[in-house]
């Protein structure tokens, strides 16, 4: 019996992380669709915000370098975080990128959770 509960626990633990996994793949496309609009509508105002280059997408006239990781984190981390909108006309793609980085946040949690149960069940026996 000991061992089913393990299995269970471990088992559910991976797909916990997995499904985390996925919901941050999904923000980073809400992101890049974000980053795209921005783009799209408005050049000057993706310049302010230092030219930064999406997950997936990578803007016309970008360099990617080691500096653009830093513009797109902290930019995704504003607009992950920001109650306003950031722009008009974001609102669909704002709200899933806050959804998925949620839910990715809590699959995550509850996946390390577990993952450390199963090893505190290993080590105990």
């Amino acid at each position: 019996m000991p061992d089913l509960v393990f299995t269970i626990v471990f088992v559910s633990a991976f797909a916990s992380l997995f499904v985390g996994g996925v919901f941050t793949v999904l923000s980073f496309v809400a992101f890049d669709r974000l980053l795209r609009q921005v783009w799209a509508e408005s050049e000057d105002e993706w310049m302010k915000l230092g030219k930064p280059c999406g997950f997936f997408w990578v803007p016309h006239g970008t360099r990617v370098g080691f500096m653009t990781g830093f513009v797109r984190s902290g930019l995704y981390d504003k607009w992950a975080a920001v109650d306003e909108e950031p722009f008009a006309g974001c609102a669909e793609y704002l709200g899933k990128l806050r959804r998925y980085r949620r839910m990715s946040g809590w699959c995550l949690a509850v996946g390390a959770l577990l993952l450390v149960s199963a090893l505190g069940m290993m080590l105990a026996q």
